[in-house]
């Protein structure tokens, strides 16, 4: 009796067909385990290359505190990764939460009630974008979440490098949280940007003035500061927490930068715009800073432009633009032309 013959004796010819199939199955078990998941061609049921595996993102979870211009940014951005959660923390009466995001009205003076929202949402991260006088609250936020199981803190920073610079008002708030979240183990990740490029900063008369076209700024006007929009800001924000390893995002700074530029580079870019010269006013920065140590906070946009001067404002020594290789945000002419009226 041959071989063959034997074989077909066995197994029927549907028992065989079972027998290679089920075979086939447990060999591509074997090289395509299920927990990786593949995208599939259209055109066909084949795995497509190995570079295409849907990695897990990082974090899933996001609470984000503060539903302001960029607060809602980072929102709508995380969300439109896929996969992904998001509660807006509000203090109520907001309108600005973006679509798919829940709205949790909390109160920040309570310790108890900031645990247990955070503890209801399941989340991993907390954003924090609160400004001005909220800044004061973060201490307990980050309290909160530590006991809440967060695994991550971004605090609200999204500016020049405040722990480099010397104490006054607001930016006292954001160097105590950091110096907190280490306090509490509580793994944190500081985002810098410099100036928000879609700001229109005629809002500062006495920086940009349109109708006499001046810009005023302190000390020589040639010192580099970054420059990056607020839409760019959040792209860059919920990739790095959807795509960055834990370890390259625990206890870190992030540099955000679309590019470098001088106030004289600047005034540059609003003579494109309006078609008619700008002047660069330079004031004296030792005087600045003299009228800034007598006159406190209230002389906070002085205390920025001095620190614009001192190189506060170039972030561009913590940037990791190996983040987001394809990260392409708009040049500062770009930001006016699309921003600025």
């Amino acid at each position: 009796m041959t071989e063959p013959y034997a074989l077909s004796k066995i197994f029927s010819v549907n028992r065989m067909t079972r027998f290679v199939s089920r075979l086939a199955r447990l060999r591509l078990q074997i090289n395509d385990p299920p927990y990786i998941k593949r995208s599939r061609s259209p055109e066909s049921s084949n795995p497509t290359p190995s570079s295409n595996i849907i990695m897990s993102l990082t974090y899933t979870s996001f609470v984000v505190a503060g539903a302001g211009g960029l607060g809602a940014l980072i929102t709508s951005e995380l969300l439109s990764i896929g996969g992904t959660k998001v509660t807006v923390f509000t203090r109520g009466g907001n309108s600005k939460i973006p679509s798919g995001a829940t709205e949790r009205v909390v109160d920040y003076t309570k310790p108890d009630e900031l645990e247990k929202a955070l503890k209801d949402t399941g989340a991993q991260v907390v954003v924090s974008t609160l400004s001005g006088p909220g800044l004061a609250l973060q201490i307990g936020l980050a309290d909160a979440a530590q006991k809440a199981g967060v695994k991550l803190f971004v605090p609200s920073e999204f500016g020049s490098k405040s722990h480099e610079a010397p104490s006054l008002g607001l930016f006292d708030l954001k160097k105590n949280t950091v110096k907190h979240l280490k306090e509490i183990g509580l793994p944190y990740t500081v985002f810098y940007t410099g100036l928000f490029a879609d700001l229109p900063l005629y809002v500062f008369p006495s920086l940009l003035n349109l109708e006499n076209r001046t810009v005023t700024v302190v000390g020589s006007g040639t010192v580099k500061l970054s420059v990056v929009t607020r839409p760019d800001i959040a792209r860059f924000v919920a990739h790095a927490l959807t795509h960055t390893p834990h370890a390259q995002l625990e206890n870190t700074i992030i540099g955000i930068e679309s590019e470098k530029v001088t106030w004289y580079e600047i005034a540059k870019v609003y003579e494109k715009k309006y078609g008619a010269p700008f002047e660069v006013k330079l004031r004296d920065a030792d005087q600045v800073k003299k009228e800034v140590d007598e006159k406190g906070a209230v002389a906070f946009l002085d205390y920025i432009l001095w620190g614009i001067e001192q190189g506060y404002g170039n972030v561009g020594d913590y940037k990791k633009v190996e983040l987001f290789p394809d990260w392409n945000p708009l040049s500062f002419e770009a930001a006016v032309q699309k921003y600025y009226p």
